[in-house]
């Protein structure tokens, strides 16, 4: 049962990957560029999917995902925030 926190944990990497490589991210200095910042959110998130679909359906794991991605791009922010804050 190991992939569903697996799947989970690489579907939330996609997330983080894509937020660093927009330009008004706040948590690192510089953005990463574009190219390696959506290839790699495009390989976590298809990797992730691979691992959710072992244990659901895959309509369920692309939901797990979308879900994923939602939480991380809406606690990115919060997270920059508090650390620049300090």
């Amino acid at each position: 049962m190991f992939f569903i926190p697996v799947g989970m944990m690489l579907c939330a990497i996609a997330g983080i990957c894509a937020y660093l490589a927009a330009p008004q991210q706040l948590l690192v200095p510089t953005p990463l560029s574009k190219p390696i910042g959506l290839g790699g959110s495009l390989l976590f998130a298809v990797a992730g999917t691979l691992f959710l679909s072992q244990v659901w359906s895959l309509v369920t794991a692309i939901f797990v995902l979308a879900l994923m991605l939602m939480l991380v791009w809406s606690l990115m922010p919060l997270c920059a925030a508090l650390v620049r804050s300090k």
